[in-house]
């Protein structure tokens, strides 16, 4: 399991660009991000989302309450739920502003980005399906390069 070895030294924010909810089960309940610490999904379920009437962003609900949840219990004294672990939803576009400021913090050593251990693949043919079947099968321990 993924999770399980980063338990040692747990993370301050997850970013899910790929699973959706089950990452976010795996990471409240497990020990790879620390208490306080920050999940922040990039996508939800489904890659591509069309809504046309207004009853179709009903899909949005539940990762809206997960989101207001964990936020309000994380503030509270004592209690909270999921061990203060938060819920974040990114729903914005990346600006120039947001992109300097997270290439400083890249730059100053403030985030460490996992890679999959079998990568990088060769830009090869053969690399090339090796690293699209890591990810297809959802198999990757970090990002595929």
């Amino acid at each position: 399991d993924v999770w399980e070895e980063y338990k040692g030294a747990p993370f301050d924010v997850v970013i899910d660009c790929a699973v959706g909810k089950q990452a976010w089960y795996s990471a409240r309940s497990g020990p790879a991000l620390r208490r306080g610490g920050r999940f922040v999904a990039v996508v939800l379920q489904d890659w591509h989302i069309t809504a046309k009437r207004w009853w179709h962003m009903g899909f949005m609900l539940p990762p809206l309450g997960r989101t207001l949840l964990t936020s309000v219990t994380s503030r509270m004294g004592g209690w909270s739920l999921y061990g203060g672990k938060q819920y974040t939803m990114f729903l914005g576009g990346a600006t120039p502003e947001s992109m300097d400021r997270a290439c400083g913090l890249v730059a100053g050593g403030k985030v460490r980005c996992v890679v999959d251990p079998a990568s990088p693949h060769p830009f090869t043919q053969e690399g090339v399906r090796a690293a699209m079947t890591l990810h297809e099968e959802r198999r990757g321990k970090g990002k595929i390069v």
